[in-house]
């Protein structure tokens, strides 16, 4: 445990209209009173995915 002034955030997502979906992380630092995002990562699936293709 880091303390209450850090948090994580992970959350996947689909994308509307494309089909495509992926996976997002953030790290949350309270700094004063507000929260800020000081690390985050985002991952797309590869397009062959969306499609249902099997990949090997």
């Amino acid at each position: 445990m880091y303390g209450p002034s850090i948090g994580t955030a992970s959350t996947q997502f689909r994308r509307t209209g494309s089909g495509r979906g992926g996976k997002q992380t953030q790290a949350w630092l309270k700094i004063g009173d507000a929260w800020r995002i000081v690390q985050a990562h985002v991952s797309l699936e590869a397009e062959s995915q969306v499609r249902g293709a099997v990949i090997a």
